[in-house]
C-alpha cells in the first residue's frame, strides 16, 4: 500500500514536471513563433511575397493584384505602414513581373523582378523599397 502510494505520488510529480516543460516550451515557442503575414493589394491573386530579412526570413508581405498578363499594370504608390525600406528579399509568382522603387509614387531607382523569379536579397535596393508596379510578365 505505501508503494501504491508513492508510485502514485512519483507518477503525479513527473506528470507535473512535464506539463510544466511543455507549458515552458510552448511560451518559448509562442514568443519566438514567425509573426503573422500581411497582405495588400486591390486584386484576388497571390503574386508575390517580400520578406523584411534576406533568405525569406521575417515577417512577411503578400502581395495581391489582378493577373498582369490580361489586366496590365497596377501601381501600388506607397507600402503598408510600418513596411517602407523594409523589404529585403521576395518572390514573384507567374502572374506578374514587380519593379520596387526606392521612394513613394514610384520615384528615384528601381530594381526589376521578372515572373517566377526568387531574389533571396537586394544588394542594390535592400531595405530602400516604397513603392511598387506589377508588370505583364516579360
Amino acid at each position: 500500500m505505501v508503494f501504491t502510494r508513492f508510485r502514485s505520488a512519483g507518477a503525479a510529480a513527473v506528470a507535473a514536471g512535464i506539463a510544466m516543460a511543455l507549458a515552458l516550451s510552448g511560451t518559448a515557442n509562442a514568443a519566438d513563433a514567425e509573426p503573422r503575414a500581411i497582405s495588400v493589394g486591390d486584386g484576388l491573386i497571390h503574386v508575390a511575397t517580400a520578406w523584411e530579412h534576406p533568405f525569406f526570413e521575417g515577417q512577411a508581405l503578400y502581395f495581391y493584384a489582378q493577373d498582369c498578363r490580361t489586366a496590365g499594370s497596377q501601381i501600388l504608390d506607397s507600402l503598408p505602414e510600418g513596411w517602407n525600406d523594409r523589404i529585403s528579399s521576395l518572390q514573384t509568382y507567374s502572374q506578374c513581373s514587380m519593379r520596387l522603387y526606392e521612394h513613394y509614387n514610384r520615384q528615384g531607382l528601381y530594381t526589376w523582378v521578372n515572373a517566377n523569379e526568387r531574389k533571396l536579397t537586394f544588394f542594390s535596393i535592400d531595405n530602400n523599397t516604397s513603392s511598387v508596379m506589377f508588370l505583364a510578365p516579360r
